[in-house]
């Protein structure tokens, strides 16, 4: 083989042991990192410049620059450097290092709390886009709101759920609870009095915004779990299918070395038979 002349021979060269190749061809370094060369001073000055940056945003209560005027899209900024006579490679979401983008899409009162609570107002003709022409959550256009996800059962099965969340109702809160009939239903009701402190507006208004969180939390844990089933359970059969592959390889192996071994006996036996 070409490659023995690269690498040293050993036991890998005779059955598939990526453990003895690794040992016999791969020389680990225990050296310092002083061969390494460190930051030229283009990089340095790149570098200092965001760490300026940094500081004025922290001094500025987190945020340094804010866009209240222009929509943040993909193509909403023209291109966007720290230091541009130093860089070399660039890439940022806005026109100036750590300028934050408003994105209205999802409700222009979220926005328009958080410009106000920095300072800033968001601009008066993306206040009407969004309020007169653009539709967002704000608006209440959704009927119903439902979550999909995959349902961890065991091992080896996860099936796709679909679950109600908004608007709340007693249905959306049971969860797989065994029928009653409505007379069982009568005898067992019980209509107790409640007294609200605060308001039950308030209250509810604060367990309905944590019974949603709580349940797209649940639901993030639930499909989280049977994506790591899933893959362990990929990673399992492939590793049974290697070792299936090199089972048969071995054996192919071995039984190639032993007809050729039985050759070679075979060609001494008629040998020595011949000059007989």
């Amino acid at each position: 083989m070409e490659l023995n002349k690269i690498f040293k021979d050993g036991l890998w060269s005779t059955e598939i042991n990526v453990r003895d190749f690794v040992s016999h061809n791969i020389t680990p370094y225990y050296g310092d990192a002083s061969f390494l060369e460190g930051p030229t001073e283009r990089t340095k000055a790149v570098w200092n410049r965001c760490l300026e940056a940094l500081a004025e945003e922290r001094a500025n209560n987190g945020v340094r620059s804010l866009d209240n005027v222009t929509v943040s899209t993909i193509t909403s900024h023209k291109a966007g450097y720290i230091d541009k006579e130093n860089e070399l490679i660039v890439g940022l979401q806005t026109d100036e290092l750590l300028k934050r983008a408003i994105k209205p899409f999802g409700g222009i009162n979220v926005v328009s709390k958080a410009c106000h609570e920095n300072g800033v107002e968001v601009d008066d003709r993306v206040k009407d886009i969004f309020t007169h022409y653009r539709k967002t959550h704000n608006d209440g256009v959704f009927d119903e709101l439902f979550l999909s996800y995959n349902h961890y059962v065991n091992r080896i099965t996860s099936h796709v759920r679909v679950q109600k969340m908004m608007p709340v109702s007693e249905d959306s809160m049971t969860d797989d609870q065994p029928a009653v009939s409505e007379e069982s239903a009568d005898k067992t009701r019980i209509s107790p009095e409640f007294e609200f402190e605060p308001s039950a507006n308030d209250i509810v208004s604060v367990i309905v915004s944590q019974y949603a969180e709580s349940l797209v939390y649940g639901a993030i844990l639930d499909a989280k779990t049977s994506e790591h089933s899933s893959s362990a359970n990929a990673m399992s059969s492939a590793s049974d299918n290697a070792d299936e592959i090199i089972s048969d390889l071995e054996l192919q192996y071995n039984r190639a070395r032993q007809a050729a071994i039985t050759t070679e006996i075979t060609e001494i036996t008629g040998g020595m038979t011949a000059q007989e």
